[in-house]
């Protein structure tokens, strides 16, 4: 991928190859690729001439910013994603600061620091979310104009009135070190956290996904029950740039992710420990045709070693746990092979990035096997957190992330 591409580019050209494959399904809704790749070039045409013609000399120096506020996992969090991106924009969600559960949504007051400390363009919503959302615009000082994917009044633009054919997608380049995507992270131990990411590394998550157990001939089968508003809208990429399908859920409910499974021959899963036993354990699992599943990768807490022995029993080598942080993601991986090491199953995987453990009181680094705080440095750090240089400089110093975890490394660079 060149320096300059967008990665947003990269999945619609993917999905060119086969216009008429479902790329997104969610229940009485559901979109070929190129149904998706037109819904998201109209929108991207909208906004990048909204951007060129209407932007106010206060304003212009100004990278224009979009901010989002519909239900979460839904096909227009996904257009609205790509289509900012690829106009030039920051898309910043307001959905939730919860990585597990789309349904657990963020506070209004949370939601109106986040536009103020912003500057949001625009405002989209959805129908189901239009009056909160203008009870949000009402109370900023310097409201962002509403904006939808229909008509939903005088004063909500209608961002499906863009011409598509209008938008060169060859045309594309973008600053890679730009912000591409903000994500509220942490809401219940305080104040929201704006974490960005830039172009470079939502690129990179592309690359980053093929050496994480997500090798396959075939275009992946992707079903998100996790928040695609947060960091497993990753998954969401890799699935369309392979070709493949993004099946939509609102949450994890063990037998309708077993349907799901046998209905849309899902191959790829990304859920959470707790998730991963709810599966093991449903009576319906043995009687399910699993045998399309290639992939379960399993985030967000460390696993049972006995569990995942278990899991390993039902499912077979298609285990990844990764450990990780919004804002520096992945650290480590544990890989299919590692999962029958009885040893290996005790720890977070293998360092997939560079990690110091560092002692609590003085910051040095502690030895081989002891246990201090686990600080990393990647190329998927991210930009900062959006309006807060001083929570910022707290977090990242000289370039490593202080993740606030406690761990220890063995000699063969596995993470406890």
């Amino acid at each position: 991928m060149s320096s300059n591409e967008n990665y947003a580019r990269r999945v619609l050209e993917a999905l060119a190859s086969d216009p008429d494959r479902i790329a997104l399904w969610r229940e009485g809704e559901e979109l070929t690729a190129g149904q998706f790749s037109t819904a998201v070039l109209t929108v991207a045409e909208l906004l990048r001439r909204h951007f060129t013609e209407h932007t106010s000399p206060i304003a212009e120096h100004k990278d224009p910013v979009v901010a989002v506020l519909t239900v979460t996992n839904s096909p227009a969090t996904i257009i609205l994603r790509y289509a900012a991106n690829l106009a030039g924009a920051t898309l910043v969600h307001l959905h939730s600061t919860n990585a597990v559960d789309p349904t657990d949504q963020m506070a209004a007051a949370a939601r109106q620091k986040i536009l103020s400390r912003t500057g949001a363009t625009f405002l989209a919503a959805d129908k189901e979310n239009l009056d909160a959302a203008r009870e949000l615009r009402d109370r900023l000082p310097e409201p962002p104009r509403l904006a939808a994917l229909g008509a939903l009044g005088p004063d909500v633009l209608d961002l499906s009135a863009g011409d598509p054919d209008a938008f060169d997608l060859d045309a594309v380049e973008t600053d890679p070190e730009k912000p591409a995507v903000v994500i509220c992270t942490s809401g219940t131990s305080g104040s929201p956290k704006a974490v960005t990411t830039s172009y470079r590394v939502r690129g990179r998550h592309l690359d980053v996904g093929l050496t994480m157990g997500f090798e396959s001939p075939e275009p992946l089968v992707y079903l998100s029950t996790l928040p695609v508003s947060n960091s497993s809208s990753s998954v969401v990429d890799l699935a369309l740039a392979s070709g493949g399908t993004v099946v939509l859920h609102d949450g994890f409910e063990a037998g309708d992710v077993l349907r799901a499974v046998a209905r849309h021959r899902v191959s790829t899963l990304a859920i959470t420990p707790p998730q991963l036993y709810m599966l093991v354990d449903h009576p319906d699992t043995a009687t399910t045709d699993r045998s399309s599943i290639t992939n379960i990768t399993y985030v967000g807490s460390p696993a049972a070693p006995g569990r995942l022995s278990e899991a390993l029993e039902v499912f077979g080598p298609v285990l990844v746990g990764i450990y990780g942080t919004t804002e520096a993601s992945p650290i480590s991986i544990l890989s299919p092979q590692d999962h029958f090491d009885p040893e290996l199953r005790r720890t977070v995987g293998r360092l997939a990035a560079e990690v110091r453990i560092r002692d609590l009181e003085d910051g040095r680094d502690v030895p081989l096997g002891e246990i201090g705080e686990v600080c990393v440095r990647s190329p998927s750090t991210m930009l900062g957190y959006w309006g807060e240089p001083e929570l910022t400089a707290a977090i990242v110093r000289d370039g490593w992330v202080h993740t606030g975890d406690l761990g220890s490394v063995d000699e063969n660079d596995f993470l406890r």
